[in-house]
């Protein structure tokens, strides 16, 4: 068959499409409800915490997120997600844009439900003590500017970012 574009005119035997994104449907649900918003674009519905018996230094453990779209966003955001106390330091930290940047927010479809592992490793020097663990997002393309963000209720977070939880680094 003819190819044709919206003007009329002649495209050959083949046209070829923009990308096309398919939405799966997300089963799991998060351990822990916290409903936290991000602007227009999106709301994180909770997130499911795996860590080791011990947390040290050196050690892995996974944070999975779970966003809301509400749609595409302005631009494409990178998330932070950090292990962190201003007097101990950073114990870990993981910034990238959502799913290694697999899934932009530029891309996401409203009503889309987004579940996202990510591994955190403590770095080996971490400090023992109790740290607090953080979300938020910025915009790396720019002035590193964060997204403002609320708690359920629309109130402002401090620093536009989440916490989380504390969790203890060991010896």
């Amino acid at each position: 068959l003819a190819a044709r574009s919206s003007a009329g005119g002649d495209l050959g035997s083949q046209a070829t499409l923009g990308p096309v994104k398919v939405v799966g449907k997300v089963t799991a649900q998060p351990q822990k409800t916290l409903r936290v918003g991000f602007g227009d674009v999106a709301e994180l519905l909770g997130y499911t915490l795996d860590t080791p018996a011990a947390l040290a230094p050196g050690a892995s453990f996974t944070v999975t997120l779970y966003y809301r779209a509400n749609g595409p966003a302005p631009l494409d955001y990178t998330q932070f997600l950090h292990l962190y106390e201003p007097t101990l330091g950073m114990a870990a930290q993981r910034d990238q844009q959502p799913l290694n940047g697999g899934n932009p927010t530029t891309a996401w479809v409203q009503g889309e439900i987004i579940e996202e592992p990510i591994v955190l490793t403590v770095a080996p020097e971490a400090a023992p003590g109790s740290y607090r663990l953080l979300l938020g997002w910025y915009d790396a393309q720019a002035n590193f500017a964060r997204t403002p963000l609320v708690d359920g209720e629309g109130n402002p977070l401090p620093d536009n970012q989440a916490v989380f939880e504390e969790m203890t680094v060991q010896q």
